[in-house]
């Protein structure tokens, strides 16, 4: 099985030079807006669509936004390099065929939704954590269900048949059929990609977040939590007891405060 996953990473296209020069920005804590500026628009297409995310509802600037640098004096470097990323990965996860349909159907509103959520979380909360670097993660943390989208079909419909027949988890259901799960799966990609440190260990612990040395994972796991929930049960229904309480504890909120954060980000 290990040999297939193989075979499905070597079919994730490698990644363009824009990219990779937008990893080296969110490493390099000396890196400045010249340096941002001339990765963005060296690729008009990747500068218009970045442009194009940036005037979404979800910002709701009072004025357009309409140029890189207009961008960074309004939501800062690192969160822009996550929306030039953002603008890259929504072109690779639109679902094809069986498999792509089990993993990355509705991938994208859930990881755009999920960064935006972490980003709010990061900005709201008394924590250190950058904006933009809990937004990439956010924005990568299932990377993992890329690979898994390029696994032959029969792979795909025995996943979706323990999940159907033993009303098991699509986590659950893939270590039964791989012997591996998505997060795991994308962290051997991070690592391909040379990812920075904290964006690997968000991508391979989302699920288990006690496991992260990082505060920044418990924070995208609360919004990944948060995002199914509002995706299943509509804005009104929010479970806070699917979240960890030992993550809470280590975030310092109780879930009244989890509920308030959500309800103004939903506002």
């Amino acid at each position: 099985m290990h040999k297939i996953i193989e075979n499905a990473m070597e079919r994730i296209p490698v990644l363009p030079h824009s990219m990779n020069c937008l990893f080296r920005v969110l490493k390099d804590p000396m890196a400045n807006f010249d340096d941002l500026s001339a990765i963005v628009n060296q690729d008009p297409t990747l500068a218009t669509q970045t442009l194009h995310l940036c005037n979404s509802a979800y910002y709701s600037f009072p004025v357009e936004v309409t140029s890189v640098s207009h961008a960074v004096t309004l939501i800062g470097m690192k969160t822009v390099a996550g929306l030039a990323m953002a603008a890259y990965f929504q072109g690779l996860l639109e679902p094809k065929g069986v498999s792509g349909s089990l993993w990355l159907g509705g991938a994208k509103d859930h990881v755009l939704a999920t960064a935006q959520l972490a980003e709010f979380l990061v900005r709201e909360m008394p924590v250190k954590e950058s904006p933009g670097t809990a937004f990439t993660g956010g924005l990568l943390h299932d990377i993992g269900k890329l690979v898994l989208s390029r696994m032959p079909s029969e792979i795909a419909t025995e996943v979706r048949n323990h999940m159907d027949e033993e009303g098991l988890s699509l986590l659950d259901a893939e270590r039964i059929v791989l012997g591996t799960d998505h997060p795991e799966v994308g962290y051997r990609l991070a690592e391909c990609w040379k990812v920075p440190e904290v964006i690997a260990d968000v991508i391979r612990y989302h699920h288990m977040p006690m496991q992260s040395q990082y505060l920044l994972t418990l924070i995208v796991h609360v919004a990944n939590t948060l995002v199914h929930q509002l995706n299943a049960k509509g804005p009104g229904v929010i479970e806070v007891s699917h979240i960890d309480p030992n993550v809470l504890y280590e975030l310092h909120l109780t879930e009244d405060d989890v509920l308030t954060l959500v309800s103004n980000w939903i506002v």
